[in-house]
C-alpha cells in the first residue's frame, strides 16, 4: 500500500460540526414550548404535545445518526493514519528501529493516531456546538437576571481555566507516561510471545520478580496520572455543584419576592442541565487532548529520524561493487575490513566466515541498511539511489523468518494478490499440498504450530515468488535436512538463473595443458573459484591473438600474460594485449610476472618445503638468501636484480635469463627433489594434492606441513593470502574466500 499522508476530510468535519450544532439547538425547542404553556402564553392540546414527542424523536434519532457517522469517520480516519505512523516507523534509520525497538514505536504510534482522530472526529464539532449552546444559554440567563449571568459566566471561566491548569500539569505526565509504559510492556510482551519458554517449566515462578518490576513501574505510572486527574476533576465538580445550588436559591428568591415568574425557574432549572454538561464536555475534550502534545512530538521524532535517501531511480540492478574500506552497523563500528566483492547478473556468491565475523552485516550495508561508502549499483554509488526504487529489486531473507497469524494461503500470498498456480510449481512445498485442508490452516502466533523448517519453506517460497534482480539469503537452510536443503537449492539457483544468461568467467592463460603453469591454475581455481574455467593459449603469441579475435561480449575473461619486464618481445607482446584488452569490457588483466613468482612470494615456502632437520636448508643456503633478495627487490621497484650480491653469488650466468627465466630457474632450484618440486614440464604432488593423499609417499618424506595436515583448499588459500595474488585478484573484481 502507497504511503500517504493520513488528512482530515475538512468537508465531513464541517458537516459533522453543522450537524451537532443543529442537534444542540434543538434541545431549546422543548424547553421553550414548556416555558409558553406554563407563562400561559400557549395552550396546552394533544398537538402541541405531540409536537414535543416528535421533537424528541428527531433529536435521538439525529443523535443516534451522528454517533454512527462519527465512528465510521473515526475508523477510517484512525487506518489511515496508523498505516501513516507505521509506515513512517518502517522508513526510520535502522539503528534507530533497533535502539529504539519496533514494539514501542508500534504502540506510540497506535497512542497518537487515536489522540490524532479524536483530535479531528470528536473534538472539533464538540467544542463548536457546545459553546454555541453555552452562549445561547448565557444571553438567556442575562434576559432573566444579572446576577444569574454572571454566576455562569463565572462557572464557565472557572472550569475553562481550571481545567487548563489541570490538563497543562497532565499533559507532561501523559507524554512520560506514553514514553515509559510501552517500554515497559515491551519485555511482557516479549516473554508472553516465547510459548516454548514459558512451558519448559511447571509454574514459571521464576518470572514473577521480573513480571512484577515492569507492572509495579507500570502501575506507578498510572496512578500518578490518575491522581492528579481525579483529584483536581473533583474539586472542580464541588464548585460546579456549588454553584449550581447557588443559581437555583437565587431564582427561588426571585420568585418569592415577585421578580420572575415559575416559568424561568423551570427553564432556567432545565438549561442548567444542559449548561453544565456543555461546559464539561469542552472540558472534557481538553482533558482527552493531555496527550496532542506528547502524539505531536512523537509524529516529529519519526520525522526526524527517517532514513536517508538518494534521487537516483533504477529500473533493475544487473551489476553490484563492493569496494569497501571497512563494513560496520555505524562508521564508528567497523566489523570487516578490505571489502572487495564484484557480481554481475547471474553470479552466485557465497560469504564464509565464523559466527560474529561480520556476514550478516555485510549484508545489511549493501541493503542500504547501514551507511556505507564503497558500494555501486549499475556503477551508481548506493547512497545517491532511491532506496524504493532500489528495494524494488533486491529480496532480503533474514535468519528469522516471518510468519503472520492466519492461514497458509495468507502466508505465501502476505498481502499480494493469490499466487497459488505459482506455489504449486515449489516441490519443497509438496507437503502442504498433500495434506488436506493445508492451505487453509491456521498458523498461529509467530508460527508456534510449525516447525522451523516449515517456517523457511514458507518465507523461502514467499521469497521466490518476488522476481527481484538480487536475492541476499542469510542462512537460508539453517533448520531443513540435507535432502530438502539440496531440492530449495536446486530450485533457488534455477530461479536466479531463469530468463537470465550465467555468464561465465574464463581464465586465459599461457602454459600448455601439460605444463605446471596450467596445473598449478587449474588447481588453484578448482579449489577457490570453481566456476572459472581455465584455458591454455599456448604461447604469449597466441594468447594476444586470441584476444585481439574476442567477439564474446557475455561473458569475462581473465588473462594471464607473463611479464617480462627485461624482456624485448615480452614487452611489444604486452603492449599489445593492452590495448586489444582496453577496447573490450569484458576483458581484465592480471598483472602478474608468473606463477613461479608467486610461489616464491609465499611466506610459508621455506617451511613448506624443508624440514627443520633438512640437511637441503644447508645445502640450499645460498639459493635461500637469493630468493629472499630477489622478491625483495621486485617488491621494492629497483629492477636492477644484477647488482644483488646474493643472487650473483648463488648464478653468474644470470645474463642468460630474465626475470620470468630467473623466478622459475630459483624455484627450480628450491624445490628440486621434495613433493613440492616446481619445472618447467612439472609441478610437484604436494601442490596439488592434499597431505597424506599421496599412494607413493614414504614414511620418511618429510615436509614442513606434517603438522597441520592442511587440505589441498587450505593450501590454496595460504598461498593466495600469504602473497601478492590476492590483491591483484580483488583488483580486477574476483572475490577469493581465503
Amino acid at each position: 500500500m502507497k504511503q500517504e499522508k493520513a488528512t482530515y476530510s475538512l468537508p465531513y468535519i464541517i458537516f459533522i460540526t453543522m450537524f451537532s450544532m443543529i442537534i444542540h439547538l434543538l434541545l431549546f425547542f422543548i424547553p421553550v414550548l414548556v416555558n409558553k404553556m406554563i407563562s400561559l402564553e400557549l395552550e396546552i392540546s394533544s398537538t402541541v404535545i405531540l409536537l414535543i414527542i416528535a421533537a424528541m424523536g428527531v433529536q435521538i434519532a439525529l443523535q443516534l445518526f451522528l454517533v454512527i457517522a462519527k465512528n465510521k469517520c473515526m475508523k477510517k480516519f484512525r487506518i489511515q493514519m496508523c498505516i501513516y505512523l507505521y509506515q513512517k516507523i518502517f522508513s526510520m534509520s535502522y539503528g534507530t528501529l533497533i535502539s529504539r525497538g519496533t514494539t514501542y514505536l508500534i504502540q506510540r504510534a497506535d497512542a497518537a493516531a487515536l489522540t490524532m482522530s479524536l483530535l479531528g472526529i470528536d473534538a472539533v464539532p464538540t467544542i463548536v456546538s457546545k459553546s454555541a449552546v453555552i452562549l445561547i444559554i448565557l444571553i438567556y440567563s442575562l434576559n432573566i437576571s444579572m446576577f444569574l449571568f454572571l454566576i455562569m459566566l463565572g462557572m464557565t471561566a472557572v472550569n475553562i481555566i481550571g481545567f487548563y491548569i489541570l490538563n497543562k500539569k497532565l499533559a507532561a505526565k501523559s507524554a512520560y507516561m506514553q514514553e515509559h509504559i510501552p517500554k515497559e510492556r515491551e519485555d511482557l510482551y516479549q516473554i508472553a510471545s516465547q510459548v516454548d519458554f514459558l512451558k519448559q517449566n511447571a509454574d514459571n515462578s521464576t518470572i514473577n520478580p521480573i513480571l512484577y518490576c515492569h507492572l509495579e513501574k507500570i502501575e506507578q505510572i498510572n496512578r500518578e496520572v490518575n491522581t492528579l486527574a481525579n483529584g483536581g476533576s473533583n474539586v472542580i465538580d464541588f464548585f460546579n455543584m456549588f454553584l449550581q445550588n447557588l443559581v437555583l436559591i437565587v431564582l427561588t428568591y426571585l420568585l418569592l419576592n415577585g421578580k420572575n415568574g415559575m416559568d424561568d425557574i423551570f427553564t432556567v432549572t432545565v438549561l442548567m442541565a444542559y449548561f453544565v454538561p456543555a461546559v464539561m464536555s469542552i472540558v472534557a475534550v481538553n482533558l482527552n487532548m493531555r496527550e496532542l502534545k506528547a502524539s505531536r512530538e512523537f509524529i516529529r521524532f519519526l520525522q526526524s529520524n527517517q532514513e536517508e535517501d538518494g534521487t537516483v531511480t533504477i529500473d533493475g540492478i544487473s551489476r553490484v561493487d563492493m569496494d569497501m574500506e571497512q563494513a560496520g552497523i555505524q562508521e564508528e563500528k567497523s566489523l570487516l575490513q578490505k571489502v572487495k566483492i564484484t557480481a554481475q547478473k547471474g553470479d552466485v556468491i557465497g560469504i564464509i566466515g565464523e559466527s560474529g565475523t561480520g556476514k550478516s552485516t555485510l549484508m545489511k550495508n549493501l541493503l542500504k541498511y547501514w551507511k556505507s561508502n564503497g558500494i555501486t549499483v549499475n556503477g551508481i554509488p548506493l547512497e545517491e539511489i532511491q532506496n524504493e526504487s532500489y528495494r524494488k529489486h533486491i529480496s532480503y531473507y533474514s535468519q528469522t523468518p516471518l510468519i503472520i497469524t492466519g492461514s497458509m494461503e495468507d502466508n505465501l500470498n502476505f498481502g499480494r494478490e493469490p499466487v497459488l498456480e505459482v506455489w504449486e510449481k515449489f516441490p519443497f512445498l509438496k507437503k502442504f499440498r498433500d495434506e488436506t485442508g493445508a492451505w487453509k490452516q491456521e498458523i498461529s502466533e509467530n508460527g508456534n504450530n510449525l516447525s522451523g523448517g516449515d517456517k523457511q519453506k514458507i518465507s523461502l517460497a514467499r521469497l521466490l515468488t518476488d522476481q527481484a534482480d538480487v536475492i541476499v539469503l542469510d542462512e537460508p537452510t539453517s533448520s531443513l535436512d540435507e535432502e530438502t536443503e539440496s531440492v530449495i537449492l536446486d530450485e533457488f539457483f534455477g530461479r536466479c538463473m531463469e530468463g537470465s544468461v550465467l555468464m561465465k568467467t574464463y581464465l586465459w592463460i599461457e602454459d600448455r595443458k601439460e605444463k605446471s603453469g596450467y596445473i598449478f591454475w587449474q588447481t588453484f581455481m578448482g579449489q577457490l573459484c570453481p566456476e572459472i574455467v581455465v584455458e591454455s593459449k599456448k604461447n604469449n603469441s597466441e594468447l594476444v591473438k586470441a584476444v585481439k579475435a574476442l567477439g564474446d561480449n557475455e561473458n569475462r575473461y581473465v588473462i594471464v600474460f607473463d611479464n617480462s619486464f627485461d624482456n624485448l618481445q615480452v614487452i611489444m607482446e604486452q603492449k599489445l594485449l593492452r590495448k586489444y584488452a582496453k577496447a573490450k569490457n569484458n576483458v581484465l588483466l592480471l598483472d602478474i610476472i608468473c606463477f613461479e613468482y608467486i610461489l616464491l612470494e609465499f611466506k610459508d615456502l621455506i617451511e613448506w618445503i624443508y624440514a627443520p632437520d633438512d640437511e637441503f636448508l644447508i645445502k640450499r643456503k645460498n639459493i635461500i638468501a637469493a630468493r629472499e633478495k630477489f622478491v625483495k627487490t621486485i617488491r621494492s621497484g629497483k629492477l636492477n636484480y644484477k647488482n644483488i650480491r646474493e643472487i650473483l653469488e648463488y648464478n653468474e650466468n644470470l645474463d642468460n635469463y630474465n626475470v620470468e627465466q630467473l623466478s622459475a630457474k630459483i624455484l627450480f632450484d628450491l624445490t628440486r627433489n621434495t613433493g613440492f618440486e616446481v619445472s618447467k614440464s612439472n609441478i610437484g604432488e604436494c601442490w596439488i594434492k592434499s597431505c597424506c593423499e599421496w599412494g607413493g609417499r614414504m614414511p620418511n618424506d618429510l615436509c614442513g606441513l606434517d603438522d597441520g595436515r592442511l587440505q589441498l583448499k587450505e593450501k590454496m588459500q595460504n598461498i593466495c593470502k600469504k602473497t601478492s595474488l590476492l590483491m591483484k585478484l580483488q583488483n580486477i573484481g574476483l572475490e577469493v574466500v581465503v
